[in-house]
């Protein structure tokens, strides 16, 4: 039998060396493994934009924020996506959310 936190370990290390398509099939694992962990559904949207699967991207920060909803890294990536998709009022209000949470957010004040 595995060590919880296996396949997230391993998820993580190929996220790292920008293997992207290693880590989705790793983090996904992990997701089975603990479904509550918001930082597993934030790398597995990343590595979905780095692998051009914006859909994904979307769905995972989504699901994260199901999880998480005050998750300011998940907040700033789903408002990524939605400048993407050209929903900027969408984005202005994730925006606005994330600010409210900690005003001092540099990467959204600036």
């Amino acid at each position: 039998m595995k060590k919880k936190g296996v396949h997230k370990k391993l998820g993580l290390k190929f996220y790292r060396k920008k293997q992207y398509i290693q880590a989705v099939s790793h983090l996904e694992k992990a997701l089975t493994e603990d479904k509550n962990d918001p930082d597993i559904y934030l790398f597995l949207g990343y590595a979905s934009l780095f692998t051009d699967d914006f859909e994904g991207a979307r769905r995972y920060f989504r699901a994260g924020l199901l999880v998480c909803e005050d998750h300011i890294e998940l907040l700033k990536a789903l408002a990524y996506i939605y400048l993407k998709d050209e929903r900027i009022e969408d984005a202005v209000s994730l925006w606005g959310e994330v600010l409210e949470i900690n005003p001092r957010e540099r990467s959204v004040k600036n």
